[in-house]
């Protein structure tokens, strides 16, 4: 189509709206959006609610503590008055209330919880949009389809010749709706590895370690079975980024997460998962393993640490090791973690570069 003065009009970005209270936030994520997404700041609920109705944005973005309005409040009525806008909650830490909340009123199609990487959102919410505009396509292609082959019946029963014709339409609209459904599925996928992956690392993330870590402890309780813990921190990580800049550092944190998945140490089996904590902190599960094996598990991964080569600079990666175990250390995932943290806490004390135990 083409406007008056004879230029070609560009197609319009999708349109997000961010609500949140916190300015630094709201402009840091608006930023990164902006890029790929026309971009409506709200500073609360109520204005993010009035700004929706107004432009019909296909995602909105609500984080959950805001006055007069709250997140899960928003997308709750957004869900409501726009159900086809895409919707996505931030929360804090371990606030799973309202995301239980936001999942059974708001049906969010995701959320974040703080803290959590930029670049990691603006993944989410480039796929979600690419997973609703081919759903949209696919229900496109559905009505199509449908038309098509009724007004082709309609033209078949005045023309017998017209049969070969319909078969050939009918064809390739099931190809064409066959290609939208695999692109859609592979979209789907790509959400789901993104639910439960750290993006950097690839390890599995946070909220994935702990849901794992409560399936792990009820296994223990009901066939009296223990299982460790490894939570591994590098040392003096902070003066790799301060020194070599931060696309080193995350080199190394992508180095080291492919020794403790596996990648070297020939201490990881394919039952034991590693996870990243929290920034150069992770965590590693090991099923039915006594503290004996966990030592010596935790020990060849430090080696393998240690031994690693970065082309990227001249440096040396250490870490740092605390083993807990089931249950003799905690009886759920909450003491555990805290038992091998207070065991990393003494290997640090200890001079760093050493592996402790809880006990």
């Amino acid at each position: 189509m083409e406007n008056t003065a004879g230029e070609v009009a560009l197609p319009r970005r999708p349109r997000v709206l961010l609500a949140d209270d916190d300015a630094l936030l709201r402009r840091t994520l608006a930023r990164a959006l902006g890029q790929s997404f026309e971009v409506i700041e709200a500073e609360d609920g109520e204005q993010g609610l009035a700004l929706a109705r107004e432009l019909r944005p296909e995602v909105v973005i609500a984080d959950q503590r805001m006055p007069k309005i709250n997140g899960v409040e928003l997308l709750a009525q957004l869900h409501d008055e726009l159900p086809e806008t895409t919707r996505v909650l931030i929360t804090g830490y371990s606030d799973y209330g309202p995301v239980v909340e936001a999942i059974n009123d708001a049906r969010i199609h995701h959320y974040f919880e703080k803290p959590f990487h930029t670049v990691d959102l603006v993944t989410v919410v480039e796929a979600l949009t690419r997973s609703r505009a081919l759903e949209r396509e696919r229900d496109a292609l559905l009505v199509q389809l449908e038309a098509n082959v009724a007004e082709l019946a309609r033209a078949n029963a005045r023309l017998a010749e017209s049969e070969a014709e319909l078969e050939r339409a009918v064809r390739e609209r099931t190809a064409e709706l066959r290609v939208a459904n695999a692109q859609l599925e592979l979209a789907n996928g790509q959400l789901r590895v993104m639910a439960t992956h750290d993006g950097l690392t690839r390890l599995f993330n946070h909220t994935y370690l702990m849901e794992h870590l409560r399936l792990e402890v009820a296994r223990g309780v009901r066939y009296r079975r223990g299982f460790s813990v490894l939570f591994v921190d590098l040392d003096d990580f902070k003066r790799v980024n301060d020194r070599h800049g931060h696309a080193v550092g995350d080199a190394v944190l992508s180095g080291v997460a492919r020794v403790l998945d596996g990648g070297g140490a020939h201490a990881v089996r394919r039952s034991d998962l590693a996870a990243r904590y929290g920034g150069e902190e992770f965590c590693i599960v090991l099923p039915e393993t006594p503290i004996e094996g966990a030592l010596v598990k935790a020990e060849r991964i430090r080696a393998a640490v240690g031994a690693l080569r970065w082309p990227q600079a001249d440096l040396s990666v250490t870490l740092s090791v605390g083993v807990a175990t089931y249950p003799d250390d905690g009886a759920d995932e909450r003491a555990l973690l805290e038992a091998a943290d207070r065991a990393l806490y003494a290997a640090k004390q200890g001079g760093k570069n050493r592996v402790c135990t809880a006990h």
